[in-house]
């Protein structure tokens, strides 16, 4: 059955009488070469750029730094302290260069805000409440952190002590509600 209607199909392919071409109306035009552009306008092909090779661009700018850059390189570092601790612990492996830098008193209160935060984030998320803002909660768990270890300490030169965790406070306040 199949045979008989491909058969057909060509059988009458070939009786049908083809349309003849049309003679084309339009005027198909060569794109210049580039001798032709040389010869018409040397003074614009020959001229060198006025502004300096070297020069910068728009400097030399990584992005701007706003709430979601600074949380997002606050959770990497939470994630790299949380990855050395089980490493060393369970893995049987060293300390090595990067995860020195990774160690401390405000890389682990760091890992507190990065876990407290997603997970907030997550709970959030799942009962679809739209309103939350993780930097926000962020920026207020640093500040209670460098403000208790300041009433712990009993005067204010707690917070010249913990220079990097002051300055990860402020920064995280600055960007959360300014």
């Amino acid at each position: 059955m199949f045979r008989l209607f491909a058969l057909l199909a060509v059988a009458n392919a070939v009786s049908s009488p083809q349309p003849e071409p049309r003679p084309s109306t339009s005027i198909h035009v060569q794109p210049p070469t580039r001798e032709a552009h040389v010869r018409a306008c040397p003074q614009a092909v020959l001229r060198t750029p006025e502004s300096s090779v070297m020069k910068l661009r728009g400097g030399m700018s990584l992005g701007p730094l706003n709430p979601n850059n600074f949380n997002g390189a606050c959770q990497v570092a939470a994630a790299v302290t949380a990855a050395a601790a089980i490493t060393e612990k369970y893995g049987g492996l060293g300390e090595t260069a990067l995860t020195k830098k990774f160690k401390g008193d405000w890389q682990n209160t760091n890992l507190i805000i990065a876990l407290v935060t997603g997970g907030a984030s997550t709970v959030v998320a799942s009962v679809n409440a739209a309103s939350f803002n993780a930097a926000k909660l962020g920026a207020v768990l640093w500040l209670v952190s460098v403000l208790s270890k300041a009433k712990d300490a009993g005067d204010a030169s707690s917070l010249m002590d913990n220079k990097e965790e002051t300055l990860i406070a402020a920064a995280a306040t600055y960007l959360a509600f300014a």
